[in-house]
C-alpha cells in the first residue's frame, strides 16, 4: 500500500529535529509480504514479566519465535500508565520506585528491576525489538494506549504516571462490568489531550516505526451526555488529524512511510457512541488500519465485519484501508459464571476462518502472552504443539483448509452507553418452555470435501437448582437440530483438546455431542435449536459447532482409542495407559510400573482398524517441579513397532531411537517419525517397546501423549 503526500502538503509541514535514536532511510515492511498477514500484539510488560533475560541475545530469541509463521506485522506496546522507556513525557515503570521495596523486587515478578538492569547495560528495549524485528522481515509497529484502567482504586501504585495522579479531577467512568474502579482521563479536557499528544508524538520521535497504533480499547469509555458525545467526537478527530500530520512530517525524517492505525469495538454503533468517528477518518485518508476487536472479557465471534468493511471501504470510499479481525486470549458465552476457556488453536482457527470469510483483510491476535504458552489445561496453546503452527494457519482460508475448527458462542463486552452487557446463554429450557430459540453459530465457509465430520456440542448444568436433574446422559433427554434437521445423539466429549470449556461457577458441567448429517451445515450463519424431551429441565450454557475434517494426515487416528500396557505406575490415575491418548499434553502421562514385575515394558494403542500410518508423534512427559530431574536419562531404549495383530506376529519395525539417532527424548519434547512412502502397510496396533530389558533397569518414554496419522 502507498500513501500519497501531494506537494503542496510537504510545504506546509515543520519538521521536527528527531533524536539521536532515530534511524533513517530504513525500508517499510508492512505487508510487503501478503502471506504474511498476521498482527500480533505485544503487552509492554510481557517480555519482562516473565523474562529476565534483556540482552541483545535475549530479545534476540523472542524474535526468533515469529521467523517460521506467517506473523508479518508486531505491535510494540510502549505504555500502560508509564511507559517502558525513560522518555521526557511519562516515568518509566522503574523511576522512583525503591529498591528495597516490594515494587521493585516482587510486584509484576520484578519487571522494574529488570527493565532497569537492561537500560543500564545499554538495551533500549523497544529500540533493540524494532532492529531485531526488521532483521527478520518483520514489520514493527508502536501501539499507544489511548487510557489505563489497571489498579485505579490505588493511587500510590507505579503503574500510575505522576500526570493521572495529579489530575484525579479528570478522571471518568469507563462503560463495563469487568472492573471495579474504571476510571479514564477525560480527553475533553485540553490537559488530558496535550499530554496523550506529546506522549505520543515522543514515540514518534524516538522509534524508527512502520506504523503507530492508537488503541481506544485500551481503555475506551462513553460519556452519557449527548453534548459532550459530540464534543468528544470533535476532539478525537482532531487529535488522529494532529498525529497524522506528525506522521506525515517523520516520513520524511525516515524516508519511509508511516502508516496510522486504529484499534475500535466490534460494533459500528459502539464505536460511534465512544466518539470514535472512524468513517470520516476513513473518509478523510487518515487511517490506514482499522482493528475492531472484543476488549478483554472474550472473543466476540460475531463482530460486525461486513458493516465495518461496508462503512469503511463502500461509503467512506477508501479501498485500500485495512480492516483486521481482533482474537483475544478468552473465550466466554456469558459475561457472569458461565463457562469460559482461554482461546486455542481450534478456537483461534475457528473464529479466524469465520471472519476472513465475512471480509476482514486479516487477523490481530491480542492477549495472545507466553504466560498463556504452556502444557496444561491453564494454558491456550501447547508450547510443543500448537503454538507455532497457530502462527502459521491463521492467516488464510486455505492455510486452515481440512483442519479442525471450533465455532461457538460468545458473547460482545464492549456496548453502547444505553445498552447493558448481555449474552445469548444460559438458557433454561422446562417442560413448560422446553426448546430454545434459533441459535446462530457462523461457521465460515463451507468445503464440502474437507469439512465432513461435524458436530454440534451443546454444555449443560448437570446439577441446575441443586437437584442434579440436569444431565444429558441419552437421546431421549435432549433434541438437537441444526439448520432445521435433527442431529443424531452421539454421547459425552471426548475428543476436544485443551483448552477446552469449564465452567467457572464451579458447578458441574457437562459438554454433550451431535452428529451434523452429511451436506446440512452451510457457509455464513447455520441456525442451532436445543430441545428438552421428556420433560426435562436444561439449563443450557454452551453452544458450538465442532468441525473435524477426516481428510488424510489431518486426523488423529490415536484419540481416545483403547490401550493396554505391561503395567502402569498405581499411585494415580495420572499414569494410566489412557493418558497417552486423551488430547493432553501436560505433567501426566503413562508410567510403567517400576521396579517392573516383567520385562521389557511396553504399551500398545489398538486403532480399532487398519490403517495406512505415514506419521507418529510420541511426546514425553514434562518434568516436574522438584522432582524428577533424574529420570531424563530413562527416556531411551525403545522402539515403536506396528501390526495387523494384537499378538504381533508378523511386526512392522517403525523406528527407534538409535536407529533415529536420537537417544533421549528431551522432557516435554516430540519425537516426529515419518514413515518412508514405501514402507507404509496397513498397520492397527502400534506398540511402543523396551528394545533392551536385560542391561537396562529402567527406560521408557513416560507418555504423555501419542498420534497416529495416515
Amino acid at each position: 500500500m502507498k500513501r500519497i503526500i501531494t506537494t503542496a502538503l510537504l510545504a506546509s509541514l515543520t519538521l521536527f529535529v528527531a533524536p539521536a535514536i532515530c534511524h533513517a532511510s530504513t525500508e517499510n515492511l508492512f505487508r510487503t509480504n501478503p502471506e504474511k498477514s498476521i498482527i500480533f500484539n505485544e503487552d509492554p510488560m510481557e517480555y519482562g514479566y516473565r523474562n529476565g533475560n534483556f540482552t541483545s541475545s535475549g530479545l534476540a530469541s523472542w524474535a526468533d519465535q515469529f521467523v517460521d509463521t506467517n506473523v508479518g506485522t508486531i505491535m510494540l506496546n510502549t505504555q500502560s500508565g508509564r511507559a517502558n522507556y525513560s522518555g521526557y513525557t511519562t516515568e518509566a515503570y522503574w523511576e522512583g520506585v525503591a529498591h528495597d521495596s516490594d515494587y521493585w523486587t516482587t510486584d509484576l515478578n520484578g519487571l522494574r528491576q529488570k527493565h532497569y538492569t537492561g537500560m543500564l547495560n545499554g538495551i533500549e528495549f523497544t529500540e533493540e525489538r524494532i532492529k531485531l524485528l526488521r532483521e527478520r522481515g518483520i514489520s514493527p509497529w508502536v501501539s499507544i494506549r489511548m487510557n489505563d484502567v489497571h489498579d485505579m482504586s490505588d493511587m500510590d501504585n507505579p503503574l500510575h504516571a505522576t500526570f493521572t495522579k495529579q489530575h484525579q479531577s479528570m478522571l471518568v467512568g469507563a462503560n463495563s462490568p469487568f472492573y471495579d474502579d474504571q476510571r479514564c482521563l477525560n480527553y475533553l479536557n485540553p490537559e488530558v489531550r496535550n499530554w496523550y499528544f506529546a506522549t505520543i508524538r515522543e514515540n514518534i520521535e524516538r522509534y524508527d516505526m512502520d506504523g503507530l497504533e492508537l488503541d481506544f480499547m485500551r481503555e475506551s469509555y462513553t460519556l452519557f451526555d449527548a453534548a459532550d458525545r459530540a464534543a468528544l467526537t470533535e476532539v478525537y478527530t482532531q487529535l488522529v488529524k494532529d498525529i497524522r500530520k506528525v506522521l506525515d512530517q517523520y516520513e520524511m525524517v525516515r524516508g519511509h512511510e508511516i502508516y496510522l492505525g486504529v484499534r475500535v469495538p466490534a460494533a459500528v454503533h459502539v464505536a460511534v457512541d465512544y466518539g470514535l468517528d472512524v468513517e470520516e477518518w476513513s473518509r478523510l485518508g487518515l487511517v490506514d488500519l482499522v482493528c475492531v476487536t472484543a476488549r478483554w472479557a472474550t472473543s466476540d465471534t460475531d463482530m460486525e465485519i461486513e458493516k465495518w468493511t461496508e462503512l469503511l471501504k463502500t461509503q467512506a470510499g477508501n479501498k485500500n484501508i485495512i480492516i483486521s479481525a481482533g482474537i483475544e486470549s478468552i473465550y466466554r458465552s456469558n459475561y457472569g459464571q458461565g463457562p469460559g476457556q482461554y482461546t486455542g488453536i481450534e478456537t483461534t482457527r475457528g473464529m479466524a476462518h469465520s471472519f476472513l470469510s465475512r471480509g476482514a483483510d486479516c487477523i490481530y491476535l491480542y492477549n495472545h502472552m507466553n504466560e498463556y504458552i504452556g502444557t496444561g489445561q491453564g494454558h491456550m496453546y501447547n508450547q510443543f504443539r500448537d503454538w507455532t503452527p497457530m502462527l502459521q494457519q491463521v492467516n488464510s482460508i486455505e492455510n486452515m483448509a481440512g483442519l479442525v475448527r471450533r465455532h461457538a458462542i460468545t458473547f460482545r463486552d464492549r456496548v453502547a452507553h444505553n445498552e447493558a452487557v448481555t449474552s445469548v446463554l444460559p438458557i433454561v429450557l422446562t417442560p413448560a418452555t422446553p426448546q430454545s430459540q434459533e441459535l446462530n453459530v457462523h461457521v465460515g465457509s463451507v468445503n464440502e470435501t474437507y469439512d465432513t465430520d461435524n458436530y454440534v456440542i451443546i454444555g449443560v448444568n448437570q446439577n441446575y437448582n441443586g437437584t442434579g436433574a440436569g444431565a444429558v446422559t441419552s437421546a431421549g433427554d435432549a433434541s438437537v437440530k441444526i439448520n432445521g434437521v435433527e442431529c443424531p445423539y452421539v454421547g459425552d466429549v471426548v475428543t476436544i483438546n485443551e483448552p477446552r470449556p469449564k465452567n467457572l461457577s464451579y458447578e458441574l458441567f457437562d459438554l454433550i455431542r451431535y452428529k451434523v448429517p452429511k451436506g446440512v451445515l452451510k457457509s455464513g450463519y447455520n441456525a442451532v435449536a436445543v430441545e428438552a424431551l421428556n420433560g426435562k429441565t436444561i439449563e443450557l450454557q454452551w453452544v458450538e459447532v465442532y468441525m473435524n475434517s477426516s481428510l488424510p494426515g489431518m486426523r488423529n487416528l490415536a484419540l481416545n482409542k483403547t490401550v493396554t500396557a505391561s503395567s502402569y505406575f498405581e499411585e494415580s490415575t495420572h499414569y494410566i495407559p489412557e493418558r497417552a491418548v486423551d488430547g493432553t499434553v501436560d505433567l501426566w502421562g503413562w508410567t510403567p510400573m517400576f521396579p517392573a514385575d516383567t520385562k521389557p515394558d511396553w504399551w500398545m494403542l489398538d486403532l480399532g482398524e487398519a490403517y495406512n500410518v505415514s506419521r507418529i508423534e510420541i511426546v514425553a512427559r514434562q518434568l516436574r517441579d522438584g522432582g524428577d530431574e533424574g529420570n531424563v536419562a530413562y527416556r531411551s531404549n525403545f522402539k515403536v513397532q506396528g501390526a495387523a495383530d494384537a499378538a504381533f506376529t508378523a511386526p512392522v519395525e517403525i523406528a527407534s531411537t538409535g536407529s533415529y539417532g536420537q537417544s533421549v527424548i528431551e522432557p516435554g519434547g516430540t519425537w516426529n517419525i515419518t514413515i518412508p512412502e514405501e514402507n507404509i502397510t496397513p498397520i492397527r496396533y502400534v506398540r511402543i517397546i523396551e528394545q533392551d530389558n536385560e542391561n537396562v533397569a529402567y527406560t521408557f518414554p513416560f507418555l504423555t501423549e501419542v498420534r497416529v496419522f495416515e
